[in-house]
């Protein structure tokens, strides 16, 4: 997964996602995350082709600093709500 904030895309990736059903787009907006999850599905679904595997420089447990914060895990639960909310749609 490529964090949008930090990469490269050819325009007609983002006139593609400015494209995606708005209830997208309420979603990423009303919780302020989850834009890379839905341009990177986009992405794959344009292309045809699964998303590249780009391996982290350093990786570190972010859940076991944070105090136990469900981080991860909240993560992970937007993640199939995105997929459900995109794959529904088509």
């Amino acid at each position: 997964m490529i964090l949008t904030g930090a990469a490269f895309v050819k325009k007609s990736y983002i006139e593609d996602y400015l494209k995606l059903p708005s209830s997208i787009h309420e979603f990423v907006e009303e919780n302020n995350n989850c834009e890379d999850i839905a341009f990177n599905m986009m992405v794959s679904r344009t292309t045809k082709n699964p998303p590249i595997y780009v391996s982290p420089i350093r990786f570190r447990n972010l859940d076991s600093e944070s105090k136990g914060s469900p981080g991860i895990y909240l993560f992970i639960y937007l993640f199939i709500i995105i997929i459900i909310i995109f794959f529904k749609k088509n």
